[in-house]
């Protein structure tokens, strides 16, 4: 039996690739074992994934209901009443929007209700417009109504289209 010697800088050299054939393996092993538990986290993150979208869609409609309650916080109490002849077609038909708004009073140094009455859709403040088509359609007159059945802004958008106009086209 033969046996060869090897020197220290082959010994070394032989250590240095083992030990790099060793590292490449352990990140082979790591590799393999995410791949094994792939199935799994795809379907937990699945999971993970679709329960943050609800609670995104949740808080995102939590705000936009508190900006849309900010909106109309400061009005109560809106009503639409026709004056005049009730038998008149809608563009000869004359309306009072009545509403009560939070205001400042300055001799009580308090906000305080404040009943306002408005002559005609035309001057109502935006607010209290949007108060009327997306919280309260039922208060819009049945003639305004007609113009688009079960959709408010197009009602009022044909109903204005009317008034410039001078008639209710088909």
């Amino acid at each position: 039996m033969t046996t060869t010697k090897i020197t220290a800088a082959q010994a070394s050299a032989a250590l240095a690739q083992i030990s790099a054939d060793l590292v490449q393996a352990e990140q082979d092993l790591a590799l393999l074992e995410r791949l094994k538990s792939a199935g799994d986290r795809v379907k937990r993150l699945t999971a993970d994934r679709a329960k943050a979208v609800g609670d995104r869609d949740t808080a995102l409609a939590v705000e936009r209901k508190a900006r849309e309650d900010a909106r109309f916080k400061d009005l109560s109490d809106l009503r639409v009443v026709e004056v005049g002849k009730t038998d008149e077609g809608v563009l000869r038909s004359a309306w009072t929007i009545n509403y009560t708004r939070i205001a400042y009073d300055m001799d009580s140094g308090r906000n305080v209700p404040q009943p306002v009455a408005i002559s005609g859709f035309g001057g109502l403040p935006d607010n209290v417009f949007a108060l009327l088509i997306e919280q309260h359609p039922d208060r819009i007159p049945a003639k305004i109504m007609a113009l688009a059945p079960n959709d408010p802004k197009e009602a009022f958008a044909r109903y204005f289209r009317g008034l410039t106009r001078g008639f209710i086209a088909a």
